[in-house]
């Protein structure tokens, strides 16, 4: 899931904000079709090389990040790269919402206030920076 954000600047519109959760799910046998029939990966004991990593995503090799998903803490917990055990599909991980629910209003478990990184940078708010965040639900969703 991404959480990107845009600013528009003397009419044009650039990147704000770019940040993905990845993966949710990762199938081992998507080449098969044969999703349905995936099992839960062995986990190798600890000490073992590549204990608790399951396939090579997530590693961060050399990319060039301003922040880290370990930085996030519980926010990234079991996701490939973030904190804690890395949980691989067939099972699943919460989904972070930064919105609320667009009919009820309602928070979502999982509720991410502004912006992902905004809680360790506040600093990179929109409104902090002179631009207007989005309206949220359900006042966004009333007509006129």
């Amino acid at each position: 899931m991404y959480h990107d954000r845009y600013v528009l600047e003397e009419g044009v519109w650039r990147i704000w904000d770019l940040t993905l959760d990845e993966p949710y799910i990762t199938p081992v046998s998507w080449k098969d079709g044969v999703w349905a029939k995936a099992k839960d990966p062995v986990r190798r004991p600890a000490g073992e090389a590549g204990a608790g990593r399951a396939g090579g995503a997530g590693r961060g090799g050399n990319a060039n990040v301003d922040i880290p998903l370990t930085a996030l803490g519980k926010r990234e917990e079991h996701f490939q790269g973030g904190t804690g055990e890395p949980t691989p599909w067939p099972a699943i991980l919460p989904m972070w919402f930064d919105y609320t629910n667009p009919v009820s209003g309602r928070r979502p478990e999982n509720f991410q206030e502004n912006c992902t990184v905004c809680t360790l940078r506040p600093d990179l708010r929109l409104d902090r920076n002179g631009y207007q965040e989005a309206p949220d639900a359900p006042q966004a969703n009333q007509s006129p």
